[in-house]
């Protein structure tokens, strides 16, 4: 431990907004995946970098090689909304890609772990090769760069306009002018966020070469030194690689820094043209390839719950039921899958909903909310609330909708006044109507049940009323609220129009697709109820 904090005391002593990257080798340069990626493909050329032409070049490589291709894949969106070049990229390059930004992080763990990584002796910069642990004595030593991205003089953030961070924006340099290097914070979305969030991650731009003044300072990790501090790294912080690297990209892999430029498809993948066909909405091509790759691989828990999705999309709930069951079983496969079970059993639940299986989907929307803590989501809340309701738990429910509205979502409004009418609580039940008319002010639905309860508070004013559950009449749930009165009268029907239903399912980010797949639309909401309004005589 007395290495590790000897490590720890000169990187955190240096004060400032400082960044750390760590390199196996001290003899690597500070360059982008893509650089190493060119200069392999010019046969190690490596004063390739110095000549003229090599801006127009990377340029050309990052346009025609990675971005147009991802584009035309349809590869380039996240949750739906089309992303910049600069945040395509930093997508593309957490999963494996080689782009020309260059890692660095806020965390001078994450750094120091990179440096201590196993290299052969080589100053081979284009192709770093390293080898795997107890295979053979690491052979050279590490580093850990550091930079001040402060420093206005070296430094300035890239913009946020999608213009600014087009690849002609960031990767050229500005004439006439003393060239900053540009550092960029990527997003926290989509399938890389863990990663990111993990790693601290801020990219630094070379314009195309990353300068080698930038550097603040240098610490070098000895060869002999770095099983050690890998262990201390990974038994006291955490800091290993697969809390570093919890997911991986196909596309990305296939265009890795060590790949050639020109990297074949294989027409017969499966799984791939599966996603492909999800994402597009072909939900029956998409089951049948799924059908195919399940036959050859049949214990993959996530191409179950991908193939759950698909049946969920089609209505075909017996059958996705079957398939999210199966992806609760081998949840094991691949590795990373089994820590988001979460999406499984909250789509298990709504499926579970649409069943009219309310109990089964509580228990799913139940373990998707204790599998997310300390984070919370308004669907799973919401989503169980429903249930709840249709288990007539209605102070249960209540309690979810309040939920559901502390993390923003204001339609829960609607469904909470509903429960509070069935409850006998007219007064709270209107103010949640007229909070729900503040946001959706033409909702008829809503207007209906406003005028409704206002009705049943007109009735009953200055009286102790009677309210019973009823039961069902003419197959809708009915409710009776009576007032003393000298002679009886003929009842009043009130209708209320029925819950919102729920949100629909999760949907995925998988190998082979760069997008997410498409989860599926809300489920219906229930029928609605009746309040008879009578008088008996006091």
């Amino acid at each position: 431990m007395n290495l590790l904090n000897e490590k720890l005391r000169q990187l955190s002593s240096l004060g400032g907004r400082r960044a750390f990257r760590g390199q196996a080798n001290v003899k690597w340069k500070l360059h982008a995946p893509a650089t190493r990626r060119l200069i392999q493909h010019n046969k190690k050329y490596e004063n390739i970098v110095h000549t003229p032409e090599f801006s127009s070049i990377y340029i050309t490589y990052h346009n025609e090689v990675l971005i147009k291709p991802v584009r035309k894949y349809g590869f380039d969106s996240v949750q739906g909304e089309r992303i910049s070049d600069l945040q395509l990229l930093a997508k593309l390059q957490h999963l494996g890609a080689a782009t020309g930004l260059l890692d660095f992080t806020w965390d001078p763990l994450v750094a120091l772990w990179f440096a201590c990584e196993e290299s052969i002796a080589d100053n081979t910069q284009a192709f770093p090769r390293r080898r795997k642990w107890g295979r053979e004595t690491p052979a050279c030593d590490g580093k850990v760069f550091i930079v001040t991205l402060d420093d206005p003089i070296k430094f300035q953030p890239v913009g946020i306009d999608e213009e600014q961070q087009s690849v002609s924006a960031i990767f050229s340099p500005e004439e006439g002018i003393l060239t900053k290097t540009r550092y960029w914070e990527p997003m926290i979305q989509g399938e890389a966020a863990h990663r990111i969030l993990r790693q601290r991650s801020v990219f630094v731009i070379g314009c195309p070469v990353v300068p080698e003044n930038i550097v603040f300072d240098e610490l070098v990790v000895k060869a002999s030194e770095k099983k050690e501090l890998r262990e201390l790294l990974k038994n006291h912080f955490d800091v290993n690689e697969q809390t570093l690297f919890i997911d991986i990209h196909g596309f990305c892999k296939a265009n890795a820094a060590s790949a050639g430029i020109s990297v074949p498809v294989n027409p017969n993948d499966y799984l791939r043209e599966a996603n492909r066909f999800a994402q597009q909405g072909n939900w029956l091509n998409a089951i049948e390839h799924y059908d195919r790759y399940i036959a050859s691989c049949p214990d993959i828990g996530e191409t179950y719950f991908l193939r759950g999705n698909a049946h969920a999309q089609l209505g075909e709930y017996h059958k996705a039921l079957h398939d999210y069951d199966k992806a609760i079983e081998y949840a094991d496969k691949p590795p990373y899958f089994r820590v988001l079970l979460w999406m499984v059993h909250f789509n298990r639940g709504n499926i579970s909903a649409a069943l009219g299986k309310p109990q089964k989907a509580t228990e799913d929307y139940t373990e998707a909310i204790q599998a997310m803590m300390p984070n919370k989501y308004e669907a799973f809340f919401f989503n169980r609330a429903n249930a709840l309701t249709m288990l007539n738990n209605l102070e249960g429910a209540i309690t979810d909708y309040d939920e559901a509205i502390s993390l923003g979502y204001k339609n829960a409004h609607f469904n909470k006044g509903n429960a509070l009418v069935r409850l006998g609580k007219f007064d709270d039940a209107l103010q949640c109507y007229e909070a729900f008319l503040q946001e959706n002010g033409s909702n008829e639905d809503a207007r209906q049940n406003q005028q409704a309860v206002q009705e049943i508070l007109e009735w009953i004013s200055g009286t102790t009323p009677d309210f019973v559950d009823i039961g069902y009449v003419q197959g809708q749930k009915a409710f009776e609220v009576s007032v003393p009165a000298a002679r009886t009268t003929e009842p009043t029907r009130l209708v209320f129009c029925g819950n919102i239903g729920n949100q629909g399912n999760v949907g995925a980010s998988t190998p082979g697709v760069a997008g997410r797949i498409d989860g599926g639309k809300g489920f219906p909401g229930k029928h609605g109820f009746l309040v008879f309004l009578t008088s008996h005589q006091s």
